[in-house]
């Protein structure tokens, strides 16, 4: 998820300085690309965030589901302590 808003983020800063470097009319068209990149990622994020939000409302972890990840980490961290005897 950080990756598509880094690489967004990553893509604004080069339209960005390429704006900077240009001549005026090149420079507003690599502006423009650098805000739509920016937006973009901003929105992916953003979206992705709130389907997990959803999906985590809608489908809640219950309690047994907790008790057993707990017991199975327990187990897990058991036999690495056994292993390492």
């Amino acid at each position: 998820m950080d990756s598509v808003h880094n690489l967004s983020d990553e893509m604004a800063l080069v339209f960005l300085y390429l704006a900077f470097i240009l001549p005026l009319g090149v420079s507003r068209n690599l502006l423009r690309s650098a805000n739509v990149f920016n937006s973009v990622g901003l929105i992916a994020v953003s979206a992705l965030l709130l389907w997990q939000v959803i999906e985590q409302v809608l489908h809640p972890l219950l309690a047994e589901e907790i008790k057993r990840l707990h017991g199975l980490f327990i187990s897990v961290r058991q036999t690495c302590a056994r292993a390492g005897t």
